[in-house]
């Protein structure tokens, strides 16, 4: 059966124009279902949460903590329910359709397009085209894409691009892709990837333990074009606030900034002297939020990585124009116990952003999920 979504267009995630160009969707069956409730019961939304998504429970969190709606709480949920009848896609036509390959998908939300899973294999967004400036954004092995898996001093196999995986869309704009348990993979993986704007894509990652995972880790891993010759960290300043600060070939190839003491202890416990390929990573300053980004100097557009400062214990990059390119996210970084479920959510941005709308687009994903919890 297909599943239709709506735009939901009152601005709960910023100020006029911003927020009108980043809008939440949700399933038009969810507000037809809430539509009765939304005119009489504004409460009876709060059991409905049961059988929604982590998406769809964000989207109704923030609509019952609005304080002013079109025309009042009550009315603002009426509004909503009327848009679900009347709209057929925040993006107007399916984001994610089938590739040239089973497992590989097309995507194009307007703003951006390309590959996603090239040839059905377990990678990211690779191409991806900035459609008004042409710019080519990524190359092999993808954006935003799962790497390796630690636990404490161990890797558990060289790389989950390697290990067969699932595809499913579950929505225009959204697919999971699920990795099964295994010989030396004592869990089950999955990873959701929605685009909650035409420049955004959430990316939340799932793990089952199916056994005890002591300092259970997910590295997430971009790999840009040559366009983005240089990555620059949100990190703590010894004096005053936070700032961004360059990953300079003077500091090291490979450039490690921990979110505090213990998470040093994590990336420093034999994980990454492991063969093949072990990095010896300069420990840099510890990181103000997990966020990051990397510039084309040419059209102004900045590529941005962000994580919940809980589902994240350090970032990384090698320093300027190393040919990778890349930037990372260490997630998890806590020990999960037997039948444990945890999640780690992540977000990539491709935008013409200055860096004080690069922090303003960090709190806003930070308040949209808090406003869930």
């Amino acid at each position: 059966m297909k599943t239709f979504h709506l735009l939901t267009l009152p601005n709960w995630s910023g100020k006029g124009e911003q927020a009108r160009s980043r809008p939440h969707v949700i399933p038009v069956k969810t507000g037809i279902q809430r539509f009765w409730h939304g005119v009489t019961h504004w409460y009876y939304w709060i059991p409905a949460f049961a059988g929604m998504t982590d998406t769809e429970r964000i989207c109704c969190s923030e609509i019952r903590a609005t304080k002013q709606g079109w025309f009042g709480r009550r009315s603002h949920l009426l509004g909503l329910s009327l848009c679900a009848c009347l709209s057929a896609g925040a993006f107007g036509a399916p984001v994610f359709t089938p590739g040239a390959v089973p497992g590989e998908f097309r995507f194009d939300t307007g703003a951006l397009r390309g590959v996603f899973r090239e040839n059905g294999a377990s990678l990211g967004l690779n191409p991806a085209i900035h459609v008004k400036s042409g710019a080519d954004l990524g190359k092999t092995p993808g954006l935003m894409n799962h790497y390796r898996v630690f636990t404490a001093a161990h890797r558990h196999g060289e790389s989950m691009r390697g290990v067969p995986s699932t595809v499913e869309v579950t929505a225009p704009d959204t697919l999971t892709v699920r990795w099964p348990s295994g010989e030396d993979r004592p869990f089950t993986l999955s990873a959701v990837y929605r685009w909650s704007a035409p420049d955004t894509l959430d990316v939340e990652t799932t793990v089952d333990a199916g056994e005890t995972l002591p300092d259970f880790e997910v590295f997430l891993s971009s790999y840009f074009s040559p366009l983005f010759p240089e990555t620059r960290v949100w990190a703590k300043a010894p004096e005053g606030p936070p700032q961004f600060i360059s990953a300079g070939v003077g500091e090291g190839t490979w450039q490690m900034f921990p979110r505090n003491p213990a998470a040093l202890a994590l990336i420093q416990d034999g994980r990454w002297k492991i063969e093949p390929s072990p990095v010896d990573w300069a420990i840099r300053p510890e990181f103000a939020a997990p966020l990051l980004y990397r510039r084309d100097k040419a059209t102004g557009l900045a590529a941005v990585i962000m994580a919940r400062p809980g589902d994240c214990f350090a970032v990384s990059t090698p320093c300027a124009d190393e040919a990778h390119f890349s930037m990372y996210l260490s997630l998890f970084g806590r020990t999960l116990e037997k039948g444990e479920t945890a999640r780690a959510h992540a977000r990539l941005v491709i935008a013409p952003l200055n860096e004080e709308e690069i922090v303003a687009r960090y709190r806003e994903f930070e308040a949209t999920f808090k406003n869930a919890e």
